[in-house]
């Protein structure tokens, strides 16, 4: 049996992924806005995926490797995702830092 891609990549969140994203989404991120997952990811009524990105990009992917993943899994196009930063509310987004490969 040969493994997809997509087989691959669902191993690797149940093996340990699925638990960060999990504790991240966690962390107080409330969905306030129609079409939203999470305070993280917002689907419009076009189809549109907004990624809101609450740690600065400092090389680590945040704003790249992590909202490509979330759009393979929505099985969207990249097109139509945007990452966006997050505005400074800790009570939402978490803690907004960079450092010791934490992002």
């Amino acid at each position: 049996m040969k493994a997809s891609r997509r087989d691959i990549l669902k191993a690797g969140v149940l093996a340990g992924g699925g638990l960060s994203l999990g504790l991240q989404f966690a962390g107080g991120a409330k969905a306030s806005v129609p079409g939203a997952l999470s305070a993280f990811v917002i689907i419009d009524p076009t189809g549109s995926i907004r990624i809101t990105a609450h740690q600065p990009e400092i090389g680590q992917g945040v704003r790249t490797s992590f909202p490509m993943m979330i759009a393979e899994e929505l099985d969207v196009d990249w097109a139509q995702v945007t990452v966006v930063p997050a505005p400074g509310n800790r009570q939402v987004y978490g803690v907004q830092l960079a450092g010791g490969s934490s992002a």
